[in-house]
């Protein structure tokens, strides 16, 4: 089990005992807080970021990286199929070979706010920015498919977004929940009345 800090290191706990196994120093600029929860990876490293930098995978043998990217974290990623989905403080989310650190591709939101858990879903990856909107981007390519727009109402999302079926469902940060109907792959989802 892993556990970060406020100082930028991470710990490696036993899960039965709670001992710790060892530390290592990741977070680095101004706000080194390890914000996002590091993520185990099945071959045994772990993915751990500071908020301002740097995102690394962790060798827990060594306690060094085996590969390091110059972007910070404020929410999980997610990984899916070896792909990492990083959801990067500086509004980009980045698509990463687990294992490698190679980058496929960098979408940008156009937005200074920090990027939240990005969620997988049939027509794209659903990522909300906490100062700006909710977009849809394209897996493959790293392109808008679609972004929300509702008028100067939006405040921001920092909520994962729900999914079921074509559906999605977004909570704005000023306390609006937003259900999006019938997103079948290739259109833009209809608010309801």
């Amino acid at each position: 089990m892993y556990t970060g800090f406020s100082d930028g290191f991470v710990a490696a706990l036993d899960r039965k005992t709670g001992t710790e196994q060892w530390t290592a120093s990741v977070g680095e600029g101004t706000y080194p807080d390890l914000i996002a929860p590091a993520l185990p990876l099945p071959a045994g490293g772990v993915i751990v970021g500071g908020y301002t930098e740097p995102l690394v995978y962790l060798d827990p043998a060594t306690r060094s990286p085996s590969w390091r990217i110059e972007a910070g974290s404020a929410a999980p990623s997610i990984l899916v199929d070896e792909m990492l989905y990083h959801p990067g403080a500086d509004g980009k989310l980045r698509a990463i070979a687990a294992r490698t650190g190679e980058l496929k591709w960098t979408w940008d939101s156009g937005t200074s706010g920090p990027l939240g858990k990005p969620t997988l879903t049939p027509q794209g990856i659903l990522v909300g920015s906490s100062d700006s909107t909710m977009f849809l981007v394209d897996v493959a390519l790293g392109t808008t498919r679609w972004k929300l727009d509702v008028g100067v109402d939006l405040t921001g999302f920092v909520s994962t977004p729900g999914v079921e079926g074509a559906d999605f469902y977004a909570l704005s940060n000023g306390g609006k929940l937003y259900a999006l109907r019938g997103a079948a792959p290739g259109t833009k989802p209809a608010l309801p009345d």
